[in-house]
């Protein structure tokens, strides 16, 4: 609760923030409200479930509460390196996502950075409108992990809806990025004729 709070101050004070590089700026900016968001989910792991208040009930005793498989008690297979349960739902997945987008759209701004060799105002405009659009982008894919993990449905065995759901995800982030690259691109000058 207290590292919660102190990232939402954090996020304040970048609001109020100029910067030099906007599009770090609007990087930072959108990726700590994101990981806000991303940490408030931890909290959906701490409520007890029905069978843990069942339990406690009949035996009024209660020796942990929350968990973070949906569908399923915790444990059982899981994804080498995360744990992740490759046969329910896992909120860990989308929560992970969260808690990492500052680090992801930071890493983001910064690759567009090396990409702006000489830069003017139409490029710096445009890297600022691509950090929106990926910020969007990552932020409708924490959404679509999250509502996969509540339909106690696991990340690598994804049903038909999810899979579209990620396709449009995908061919919805792919063309906005195409238009503000289309957009943004400068035209070669007209040749002059003597």
């Amino acid at each position: 609760m207290i590292q919660t709070l102190s990232t939402i101050w954090v996020a304040v004070a970048l609001w109020r923030q100029r910067f030099a590089d906007e599009t770090l700026g609007w990087a930072l900016r959108l990726g700590v409200a994101m990981t806000i968001v991303g940490a408030a989910i931890g909290g959906m792991m701490t409520r007890p479930t029905a069978a843990q208040l069942a339990d406690a009930r009949a035996t009024r005793h209660m020796p942990f509460a929350g968990a973070h498989t949906v569908g399923a008690p915790d444990g059982g297979p899981g994804l080498r390196g995360t744990g992740w349960s490759v046969e329910h739902g896992d909120l860990r997945v989308a929560h992970f996502v969260g808690l990492h987008a500052v680090q992801a759209l930071a890493l983001f701004a910064l690759a567009l950075r090396r990409r702006r060799d000489a830069l003017d105002t139409a490029t710096a405009l445009n890297t600022v409108r691509l950090v929106k659009i990926a910020a969007a982008s990552y932020f409708a894919l924490f959404v679509i992990l999250e509502w996969q993990a509540l339909r106690a449905e696991p990340l690598v065995h994804p049903t038909t809806s999810t899979a579209g759901a990620l396709a449009l995800w995908a061919a919805v982030t792919a063309v906005a990025a195409g238009v503000s690259m289309l957009r943004h691109t400068p035209r070669p000058s007209a040749a002059i004729v003597a």
